[in-house]
């Protein structure tokens, strides 16, 4: 039963979508546009004592080592 229902959802989508090309090609456009648009406020963390809070125990340690 199970495997009828997933077949039947997987078909019907791949069945949307070989019909609707251009519309799932824009749509993918439009996506990609939008979080590439986004990149300037990318932020890229190097620091691993600042992706943990102050009183995590591998920061204490880190500290402590220091």
């Amino acid at each position: 039963m199970k495997k009828d229902f997933s077949e039947l959802v997987i078909r019907r989508y791949v069945t949307w979508i070989t019909r609707h090309p251009y519309l799932v090609m824009v749509s993918a456009l439009i996506i990609t546009v939008l979080l590439a648009s986004q990149i300037r406020n990318l932020r890229i963390e190097l620091d691993p004592d600042r992706l943990l809070p102050k009183e995590h125990p591998m920061v204490v340690l880190g500290d402590k080592i220091s």
